[in-house]
Parts: structure tokens; sequence; C-alpha cells
């Protein structure tokens, strides 16, 4: 069934013959709200497909209401988008993204200092979070 020649999987740790997704760290100790932090001070748009998608989020709205906003002092800027399903009735949906003005600049630095003591600088586990680390590095040269 698809195995080495022996029957032997290729990959026993992971109990499979397919080579593993490494993409995401189940050791990683970043916090959700972190991770959310991370995207909108990269400047990526979040919705809520790409906060399932990116970080296990399945309320969006909440967790960027409650653990961005309110935490931080920020203010987010929400776009509706409309689409049109297979079914047939309209939808709206929002993109969430964080706008570098004067009014969020020191929501801004409260969330880099946020991230920076989560992501523990001193030893990054992959290399996913050493790529974090070194962007919210560049990020704190900005503000």
């Amino acid at each position: 069934m698809g195995g080495t020649k022996d029957g032997e999987l290729k990959y026993p740790n992971f109990g499979c013959n397919k080579k593993p997704d490494c993409s995401t760290s189940i050791l990683s100790k970043m916090t959700q709200i972190a991770a959310i932090a991370i995207a909108l001070l990269k400047g990526e748009v979040i919705s809520i497909r790409t906060a399932f998608d990116m970080f296990g989020c399945t309320n969006a709205p909440r967790e960027i209401g409650r653990s961005i906003e309110r935490k931080f002092g920020v203010q987010v800027s929400r776009t509706p988008t409309k689409f049109k399903p297979r079914y047939g009735k309209a939808g709206m949906y929002y993109r969430y993204r964080l706008n570098r003005t004067d009014y969020n600049a020191e929501g801004i630095q409260k969330m880099t200092a946020y991230v920076q003591k989560e992501m523990s600088p001193s030893n990054p586990k992959t290399m996913k979070e050493k790529k974090n680390l070194n962007t919210i590095k560049q990020l704190s040269f900005y503000e």
C-alpha cells in the first residue's frame, strides 16, 4: 500500500507514507493573540477564512475586537466584502487591517512589545518563529 518495498512506512514517526506538513509547528509557544498581532503588524489583511486557516481562530471579529482593539487600544479598519455563494443568496464578510496612523501609534508600540515578549527572543524553536521575530524587530524600527 504505497510503503517502502519491505512494507515499512516512509515516515514512521507520523504513521504515514506521505511527507508531513511542517509549516506550522506543534511546539510553538506563540499565543493566538500574538499570531494575529504579528499578521496585523506585517500589514496583512485578515478575514474570517484567513483567520481560521492561519490561526485556528473560529470567530475573527470577536478576537480582533477583544484581543487586539481593546487590549492594545488600536482601531482596526473593517472593509465589507460582498460575495455570492453557490446557493445563490448573497452575503457579506469583513476584511480587517491595522492602519498605521497617529491614533494607533501608541497601540502599535504596545502590540510590538507584547509580541516581542511572547516570541521568547533568546531561542526561537522553528524557522517560522525566527522569521517572525526578525519581522517584529524590523517593525519596531518604523515606530
